[in-house]
């Protein structure tokens, strides 16, 4: 499962992206396949801590690099 906090009233799981990515070969640059499209389904808002595109970039961010860190270590 691809799920991300902090970026909607509640965590929220990527099922489009989850759906892209399987039977995919993973590999340290799995993470290319994920685009800001996947990331539709999220709500971020606007507080105190962040402003909702700044909580968006950050999302495609980490998403990307929790996929690449995955690649990583299954290819040791």
């Amino acid at each position: 499962a691809v799920a991300v906090g902090a970026c909607s009233t509640v965590a929220t799981r990527l099922t489009t992206l989850e759906r892209t990515l399987r039977g995919k070969k993973i590999t340290e640059d799995f993470s290319v396949l994920v685009t800001a499209g996947h990331l539709d389904p999220l709500a971020p808002i606007d507080d105190v801590r962040a402003k909702s595109e700044y909580r968006s970039d950050a999302s495609l961010t980490m998403v990307r690099r929790a996929l690449s860190k995955v690649g990583e270590a299954l290819q040791k």
